[in-house]
Protein backbone atom coordinates (compact mmCIF):
# COMPACT_ATOMS: atom_id res chain seq x y z
CA UNK A 1 0.00 0.00 0.00
CA UNK A 2 1.58 3.21 -1.44
CA UNK A 3 1.90 6.54 1.55
CA UNK A 4 -0.93 7.88 0.11
CA UNK A 5 -3.16 5.08 0.23
CA UNK A 6 -2.38 4.50 4.09
CA UNK A 7 -3.04 8.47 4.73
CA UNK A 8 -6.29 8.27 2.97
CA UNK A 9 -7.82 5.06 4.81
CA UNK A 10 -6.27 6.68 8.31
CA UNK A 11 -8.34 9.99 7.23
CA UNK A 12 -11.28 8.07 5.93
CA UNK A 13 -11.51 6.02 9.07
CA UNK A 14 -11.02 9.41 11.70
CA UNK A 15 -13.59 11.01 9.67
CA UNK A 16 -15.92 8.03 11.38
CA UNK A 17 -14.76 8.82 14.68
CA UNK A 18 -15.45 12.47 13.65
CA UNK A 19 -19.12 11.88 12.82
CA UNK A 20 -19.39 9.80 16.07
CA UNK A 21 -17.80 12.83 17.99
CA UNK A 22 -20.31 15.03 17.07
CA UNK A 23 -23.26 12.66 18.11
CA UNK A 24 -22.37 13.52 21.43
CA UNK A 25 -22.63 17.23 20.66
CA UNK A 26 -25.83 16.84 19.11
CA UNK A 27 -27.09 15.22 22.07
CA UNK A 28 -26.05 18.50 24.23
CA UNK A 29 -27.57 20.55 21.54
CA UNK A 30 -30.67 18.54 21.75
CA UNK A 31 -30.70 19.20 25.56
CA UNK A 32 -30.04 22.72 25.33
CA UNK A 33 -33.02 23.39 23.19
CA UNK A 34 -35.52 21.36 25.24
CA UNK A 35 -34.36 23.47 28.35
CA UNK A 36 -34.71 26.38 26.62
CA UNK A 37 -37.97 25.46 25.13
CA UNK A 38 -39.41 24.65 29.02
CA UNK A 39 -37.79 28.11 30.18
CA UNK A 40 -39.78 30.17 27.38
CA UNK A 41 -43.34 28.33 28.28
CA UNK A 42 -42.52 29.03 31.72
CA UNK A 43 -42.26 32.31 31.17
CA UNK A 44 -45.57 32.92 29.21
CA UNK A 45 -48.05 32.28 31.92
CA UNK A 46 -51.65 31.02 31.81
CA UNK A 47 -53.00 34.08 30.99
CA UNK A 48 -51.03 34.87 27.58
CA UNK A 49 -53.69 34.82 25.17
CA UNK A 50 -55.71 37.05 27.22
CA UNK A 51 -53.29 39.90 28.17
CA UNK A 52 -53.41 43.67 26.84
CA UNK A 53 -51.06 44.85 23.70
CA UNK A 54 -48.16 46.43 26.01
CA UNK A 55 -48.63 43.46 28.44
CA UNK A 56 -47.58 41.10 25.63
CA UNK A 57 -44.78 43.42 24.44
CA UNK A 58 -43.21 43.36 27.74
CA UNK A 59 -44.15 38.96 28.14
CA UNK A 60 -42.69 38.98 24.03
CA UNK A 61 -38.97 41.07 25.40
CA UNK A 62 -38.67 39.40 28.41
CA UNK A 63 -38.94 35.83 26.43
CA UNK A 64 -36.35 37.18 24.39
CA UNK A 65 -34.14 37.75 26.70
CA UNK A 66 -34.49 34.32 28.40
CA UNK A 67 -33.46 33.01 24.90
CA UNK A 68 -30.43 35.36 24.21
CA UNK A 69 -29.43 35.04 27.62
CA UNK A 70 -29.36 30.63 27.26
CA UNK A 71 -28.28 30.74 23.67
CA UNK A 72 -24.84 32.47 24.35
CA UNK A 73 -24.56 30.55 26.77
CA UNK A 74 -24.71 27.89 24.96
CA UNK A 75 -22.58 29.65 22.22
CA UNK A 76 -19.69 29.83 24.34
CA UNK A 77 -19.77 26.57 25.62
CA UNK A 78 -19.68 25.14 21.84
CA UNK A 79 -16.50 27.29 21.18
CA UNK A 80 -14.94 26.38 24.37
CA UNK A 81 -15.11 22.78 23.32
CA UNK A 82 -14.05 23.56 19.41
CA UNK A 83 -10.69 25.14 20.54
CA UNK A 84 -10.23 22.27 23.06
CA UNK A 85 -11.13 19.64 20.47
CA UNK A 86 -8.87 21.31 17.88
CA UNK A 87 -6.22 20.66 19.87
CA UNK A 88 -6.85 16.89 19.79
CA UNK A 89 -7.46 17.06 16.24
CA UNK A 90 -4.03 18.54 15.59
CA UNK A 91 -2.37 15.68 17.65
CA UNK A 92 -3.41 13.27 15.51
CA UNK A 93 -2.36 15.33 11.79
CA UNK A 94 1.43 15.50 13.45
CA UNK A 95 0.70 11.72 14.26
CA UNK A 96 -0.61 11.44 10.63
CA UNK A 97 2.22 13.36 8.98
CA UNK A 98 4.74 11.83 10.97
CA UNK A 99 3.80 8.37 9.86
CA UNK A 100 4.36 9.46 6.25
CA UNK A 101 7.50 11.56 6.35
CA UNK A 102 9.55 9.31 8.71
CA UNK A 103 13.02 11.30 8.00
CA UNK A 104 11.44 14.46 8.35
CA UNK A 105 10.85 16.37 11.75
CA UNK A 106 6.86 17.52 11.77
CA UNK A 107 6.59 20.87 13.13
CA UNK A 108 3.34 21.18 15.51
CA UNK A 109 1.63 23.97 15.21
CA UNK A 110 0.82 26.44 18.55
CA UNK A 111 -2.67 26.13 20.06
CA UNK A 112 -2.67 29.57 19.64
CA UNK A 113 -2.29 29.49 15.86
CA UNK A 114 -4.59 26.37 15.95
CA UNK A 115 -7.22 28.19 17.74
CA UNK A 116 -7.15 31.63 15.92
CA UNK A 117 -7.92 30.01 12.74
CA UNK A 118 -10.48 28.02 13.98
CA UNK A 119 -12.09 31.08 14.49
CA UNK A 120 -11.07 33.62 12.04
CA UNK A 121 -11.47 30.79 8.93
CA UNK A 122 -14.86 31.39 6.97
CA UNK A 123 -17.24 28.29 6.39
CA UNK A 124 -18.62 28.56 2.77
CA UNK A 125 -22.05 26.98 3.80
CA UNK A 126 -24.75 28.70 2.08
CA UNK A 127 -24.14 30.09 -2.28
CA UNK A 128 -22.62 33.81 -1.68
CA UNK A 129 -22.82 33.46 2.05
CA UNK A 130 -19.41 32.04 4.47
CA UNK A 131 -19.84 32.18 8.34
CA UNK A 132 -16.89 32.12 10.82
CA UNK A 133 -17.78 29.74 13.70
CA UNK A 134 -19.46 32.16 16.05
CA UNK A 135 -21.29 33.76 13.24
CA UNK A 136 -23.36 30.39 12.45
CA UNK A 137 -23.84 30.08 15.88
CA UNK A 138 -25.32 33.66 16.09
CA UNK A 139 -27.12 32.96 12.95
CA UNK A 140 -28.70 29.97 14.70
CA UNK A 141 -29.70 31.49 17.85
CA UNK A 142 -30.99 34.80 15.94
CA UNK A 143 -33.26 32.07 13.93
CA UNK A 144 -34.71 30.32 16.86
CA UNK A 145 -35.48 33.27 19.07
CA UNK A 146 -37.29 34.57 15.98
CA UNK A 147 -39.16 31.13 15.50
CA UNK A 148 -40.18 31.19 18.99
CA UNK A 149 -41.52 35.12 18.96
CA UNK A 150 -43.13 34.84 15.86
CA UNK A 151 -45.05 31.51 16.98
CA UNK A 152 -46.51 33.53 20.02
CA UNK A 153 -47.24 36.51 17.85
CA UNK A 154 -49.01 34.44 15.90
CA UNK A 155 -51.01 32.40 18.13
CA UNK A 156 -52.68 35.74 20.02
CA UNK A 157 -53.41 37.38 16.76
CA UNK A 158 -54.99 34.07 15.74
CA UNK A 159 -57.03 33.89 19.38
CA UNK A 160 -55.54 31.19 20.20
CA UNK A 161 -55.63 29.84 23.70
CA UNK A 162 -52.30 29.99 25.75
CA UNK A 163 -52.39 26.31 25.82
CA UNK A 164 -52.27 26.17 22.05
CA UNK A 165 -49.96 28.86 22.16
CA UNK A 166 -47.84 26.98 24.54
CA UNK A 167 -48.19 23.98 22.25
CA UNK A 168 -46.99 25.58 19.58
CA UNK A 169 -43.96 26.42 21.20
CA UNK A 170 -43.24 22.81 22.27
CA UNK A 171 -44.17 21.48 18.67
CA UNK A 172 -40.98 23.25 17.67
CA UNK A 173 -39.03 21.41 20.12
CA UNK A 174 -37.91 19.04 17.04
CA UNK A 175 -37.38 21.49 14.16
CA UNK A 176 -34.79 23.32 16.31
CA UNK A 177 -33.10 19.97 17.70
CA UNK A 178 -33.36 19.17 13.97
CA UNK A 179 -31.18 22.63 13.41
CA UNK A 180 -29.02 22.44 16.26
CA UNK A 181 -27.76 18.90 15.35
CA UNK A 182 -27.23 19.84 11.71
CA UNK A 183 -24.99 22.97 13.43
CA UNK A 184 -22.89 20.61 15.21
CA UNK A 185 -22.27 18.07 12.95
CA UNK A 186 -20.80 21.00 11.14
CA UNK A 187 -19.07 23.31 13.19
CA UNK A 188 -17.05 19.55 14.98
CA UNK A 189 -16.11 18.50 10.60
CA UNK A 190 -14.90 22.41 10.32
CA UNK A 191 -12.30 22.21 13.41
CA UNK A 192 -11.32 18.69 12.14
CA UNK A 193 -10.23 19.99 8.77
CA UNK A 194 -8.79 23.16 10.40
CA UNK A 195 -6.59 21.45 12.19
CA UNK A 196 -5.37 19.58 9.14
CA UNK A 197 -5.33 22.09 7.41
CA UNK A 198 -2.87 24.18 9.70
CA UNK A 199 -0.86 20.94 10.23
CA UNK A 200 -0.48 20.90 6.66
CA UNK A 201 0.54 24.71 6.30
CA UNK A 202 3.18 24.63 9.37
CA UNK A 203 4.73 21.37 7.49
CA UNK A 204 4.96 22.77 3.56
CA UNK A 205 7.99 21.15 2.96
CA UNK A 206 6.26 17.66 3.80
CA UNK A 207 2.77 18.13 1.52
CA UNK A 208 1.34 20.99 0.29
CA UNK A 209 -1.29 19.84 -1.34
CA UNK A 210 -4.56 17.58 -1.01
CA UNK A 211 -7.06 15.62 -1.76
CA UNK A 212 -11.31 16.15 -1.21
CA UNK A 213 -13.00 12.48 -0.26
CA UNK A 214 -16.38 12.56 -0.27
CA UNK A 215 -18.52 9.87 0.89
CA UNK A 216 -19.69 7.53 -1.37
CA UNK A 217 -23.79 7.09 -0.74
CA UNK A 218 -26.86 8.40 -1.51
CA UNK A 219 -26.57 11.11 0.87
CA UNK A 220 -24.01 13.31 -0.53
CA UNK A 221 -24.56 16.43 -1.79
CA UNK A 222 -23.70 17.40 -5.09
CA UNK A 223 -21.12 19.95 -4.82
CA UNK A 224 -19.11 17.40 -2.38
CA UNK A 225 -19.44 14.60 -5.52
CA UNK A 226 -18.13 16.76 -7.81
CA UNK A 227 -14.92 17.77 -5.74
CA UNK A 228 -15.00 14.43 -4.67
CA UNK A 229 -11.02 12.76 -5.11
CA UNK A 230 -10.06 16.65 -6.88
CA UNK A 231 -6.70 17.48 -5.72
CA UNK A 232 -6.06 21.10 -4.38
CA UNK A 233 -3.17 22.96 -3.67
CA UNK A 234 -2.97 24.48 -0.06
CA UNK A 235 -3.63 27.99 0.01
CA UNK A 236 -6.47 30.42 1.25
CA UNK A 237 -8.82 29.99 -2.02
CA UNK A 238 -8.36 26.82 -2.24
CA UNK A 239 -11.97 24.88 -1.55
CA UNK A 240 -12.35 22.96 2.00
CA UNK A 241 -15.39 21.22 3.94
CA UNK A 242 -17.41 22.31 5.26
CA UNK A 243 -18.76 23.06 1.87
CA UNK A 244 -22.28 23.40 2.80
CA UNK A 245 -24.37 22.30 6.45
CA UNK A 246 -24.23 18.96 7.56
CA UNK A 247 -21.11 18.24 5.19
CA UNK A 248 -19.21 14.81 5.35
CA UNK A 249 -16.06 15.69 3.07
CA UNK A 250 -12.75 16.18 4.55
CA UNK A 251 -8.99 16.13 3.21
CA UNK A 252 -6.40 13.77 2.91
CA UNK A 253 -2.82 15.05 2.48
CA UNK A 254 -1.17 14.38 -1.03
CA UNK A 255 2.42 12.74 -0.59
CA UNK A 256 2.89 10.77 -3.80
CA UNK A 257 1.16 9.10 -6.69
CA UNK A 258 -2.05 6.67 -5.49
CA UNK A 259 -2.15 3.12 -6.05
CA UNK A 260 -5.39 2.29 -7.93
CA UNK A 261 -5.32 -0.97 -6.84
CA UNK A 262 -6.43 0.03 -3.07
CA UNK A 263 -10.47 0.37 -2.09
CA UNK A 264 -12.49 3.15 -0.33
CA UNK A 265 -15.68 2.22 1.18
CA UNK A 266 -19.23 2.80 -0.69
CA UNK A 267 -22.91 2.28 0.29
CA UNK A 268 -25.06 1.57 -3.30
CA UNK A 269 -27.93 0.37 -4.01
CA UNK A 270 -26.54 -3.03 -3.56
CA UNK A 271 -25.01 -1.96 -0.15
CA UNK A 272 -22.21 -1.66 1.47
CA UNK A 273 -19.21 -2.47 -0.72
CA UNK A 274 -15.26 -2.03 -1.64
CA UNK A 275 -14.57 0.16 -4.91
CA UNK A 276 -11.17 1.06 -6.30
CA UNK A 277 -9.59 3.75 -4.57
CA UNK A 278 -9.50 5.61 -7.59
CA UNK A 279 -13.03 5.92 -8.40
CA UNK A 280 -14.57 9.53 -8.10
CA UNK A 281 -18.38 9.95 -6.87
CA UNK A 282 -19.40 10.45 -10.65
CA UNK A 283 -17.81 6.89 -11.62
CA UNK A 284 -19.46 5.37 -9.19
CA UNK A 285 -22.97 6.62 -9.38
CA UNK A 286 -23.16 5.88 -12.83
CA UNK A 287 -22.28 2.36 -12.11
CA UNK A 288 -25.49 2.04 -9.86
CA UNK A 289 -29.31 1.60 -10.99
CA UNK A 290 -31.86 3.83 -12.34
CA UNK A 291 -33.72 4.37 -8.98
CA UNK A 292 -31.38 5.20 -7.50
CA UNK A 293 -29.51 7.81 -9.79
CA UNK A 294 -32.84 9.39 -9.61
CA UNK A 295 -33.08 9.41 -5.90
CA UNK A 296 -29.60 11.16 -5.79
CA UNK A 297 -29.95 13.47 -8.68
CA UNK A 298 -33.64 14.07 -9.29
CA UNK A 299 -35.60 12.74 -12.42
CA UNK A 300 -34.79 15.37 -14.81
CA UNK A 301 -30.52 15.62 -13.72
CA UNK A 302 -30.64 11.70 -13.53
CA UNK A 303 -31.54 11.13 -16.93
CA UNK A 304 -29.19 14.43 -18.09
CA UNK A 305 -26.65 12.22 -16.45
CA UNK A 306 -27.36 8.91 -17.48
CA UNK A 307 -27.39 9.60 -21.64
CA UNK A 308 -24.15 11.19 -20.29
CA UNK A 309 -24.02 15.06 -21.69
CA UNK A 310 -24.14 17.05 -18.15
CA UNK A 311 -21.57 15.67 -15.46
CA UNK A 312 -22.73 16.32 -11.76
CA UNK A 313 -20.02 18.91 -11.88
CA UNK A 314 -21.97 21.07 -14.05
CA UNK A 315 -24.80 20.84 -12.08
CA UNK A 316 -22.89 23.40 -9.25
CA UNK A 317 -21.54 27.16 -10.49
CA UNK A 318 -17.96 27.71 -9.49
CA UNK A 319 -19.33 28.76 -5.75
CA UNK A 320 -21.09 25.20 -5.34
CA UNK A 321 -24.66 26.25 -5.34
CA UNK A 322 -26.72 24.13 -7.11
CA UNK A 323 -28.05 25.26 -10.19
CA UNK A 324 -32.11 25.16 -10.89
CA UNK A 325 -33.40 23.06 -14.08
CA UNK A 326 -34.10 26.89 -15.60
CA UNK A 327 -30.54 27.46 -14.78
CA UNK A 328 -29.06 24.36 -16.66
CA UNK A 329 -31.44 24.74 -19.24
CA UNK A 330 -30.31 28.35 -20.31
CA UNK A 331 -27.30 27.37 -20.10
CA UNK A 332 -27.31 23.82 -22.20
CA UNK A 333 -30.60 24.44 -24.41
CA UNK A 334 -29.37 22.22 -27.22
CA UNK A 335 -28.92 18.87 -24.58
CA UNK A 336 -32.74 20.00 -23.05
CA UNK A 337 -34.05 19.99 -26.54
CA UNK A 338 -32.35 16.63 -28.11
CA UNK A 339 -33.87 14.68 -24.54
CA UNK A 340 -37.01 16.65 -25.15
CA UNK A 341 -37.05 17.85 -21.89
Amino acid sequence: MSTNDKIEDAVTRHQVFIMRYSQGRERLADDYVEKLIEAVTERLGADIATVSPAKLDQIIADVAEEIKTQSEEYERSVVEEMLEFIGYESEFNVNLLESAATAVAVTAPALAILQAAMLLRRMPLEPDRSYTINEALQEYSGRKSRQIVQTIRDGVTLGQTSQEITSNINNLTKLQQRQAATLARTVTNYASVQAREVVMRENPDITNSYRWVATLDGRTSLICASRDQQIFKESNESPKPPAHFNCRSTIAPIFEEDSPDQFRAALGDSGAQQVSKSTRYETWLRRQSRAFQTEVLGVTRAKLFREGRISIGRFVDAQGATLTLDQLRKLEPMVFEDLGI
